[in-house]
């Protein structure tokens, strides 16, 4: 079983690239991408949830458990995470912002050892060598135009607010799947970006006039399909993994979503900067290895 777990999260990784690509080609605005990215996410969550029901009957997971409390937690921080991130992609590209944004991987990793006991049988030392492999990786990766310099200061600022929060969501995750939960989590976590999305919706755009973009509106609900695939497999891997191992091999994201960026979207000219956009593959490659040795 604990092979089947290394895979989900193989797979996690992959769908963890592929959520955000429709934000890529979205032209709406954050705030509504977020509410129809969950309109998608909540409403695959809440039908898996009634089938799960329907098939278990009297043993289904319950809704009514005070612990999922850190799921709702959960929901809220991988919220607004998800909002930072997309105003990252939205300032600098989805290459360059995944790669500061993936320091979440060292970050969820010290979470989960330091809240859930995972130091036990972590080596702290491959933890710091790891976030300095993954922090050359975005330096590496952070190839941008006179320009784009300005833009790319704050789209920086909000990848690494996208890190710690994604880091504290999967450690909420984990402490979930530690008390049994997996489909009633996730129906609980994206039920709170649903509820967290209407509320913050009109706070950002009061003042906005509602243009209606059907192409957006259906990008975001793909973009909330595509996560909650992401979140089904790691659901599922956290409940056979400890939470740092799986979060770990989940950043492989890193990897593909650059090679996304620089092939399909041509954010980065290859020709001109193969040698670090190599050597920031390199070391998020290297920063991956290093979190596993831990």
């Amino acid at each position: 079983m604990t092979s089947m777990g290394y895979l989900f999260a193989l797979i996690t990784s992959v769908f963890f690239t592929a959520y955000t690509i429709p934000k890529k080609l979205s032209r709406i605005t954050t705030a509504r991408y977020s509410l129809f990215q969950a309109i998608g996410f909540f409403g695959c969550s809440l039908i898996t949830y009634l089938i799960h029901c329907a098939v278990r009957g009297a043993g289904a997971e319950p809704l009514t458990d005070i612990r999922l409390l850190y799921s709702a937690l959960s929901g809220v921080a991988w919220f607004f995470g998800c909002v930072f991130f997309f105003q990252a992609i939205d300032e600098m590209g989805l290459s360059r912002s995944n790669q500061w944004k993936n320091l979440q991987g060292p970050l969820g990793a010290i979470f989960n050892l330091l809240f859930l006991a995972e130091y036990r049988q972590t080596n702290v030392l491959f933890i710091l060598l790891s976030c300095g492999a993954i922090l050359l990786s975005a330096v590496f990766l952070n190839v941008r135009s006179e320009e784009e310099k300005k833009g790319s200061h704050k789209g920086i600022f909000f990848a690494l607010l996208a890190a710690v929060l994604f880091g504290i969501n999967s450690m909420l995750i984990k402490q979930g799947t530690n008390f049994g939960f997996v489909y009633s989590q996730q129906v609980v976590l994206s039920g709170m970006v649903f509820l967290s999305s209407l509320v913050y919706l009109p706070i950002r755009e009061r003042k906005r006039a509602n243009v209606p973009d059907r192409k957006g509106c259906l990008l975001g609900i793909l973009g909330g399909i595509l996560f909650y695939a992401a979140s089904s497999f790691s659901l599922q891997s956290y409940n056979l993994l400890p939470g740092s191992i799986t979060f770990t091999i989940i950043q492989l994201n890193s990897v593909w979503t650059v090679l996304v960026g620089v092939l399909i979207f041509r954010e980065i000219d290859f020709r001109k900067n193969w040698q670090r956009i190599t050597a920031g593959l390199v070391c998020a490659v290297v920063g991956i290895i290093l979190l596993l040795f831990a």
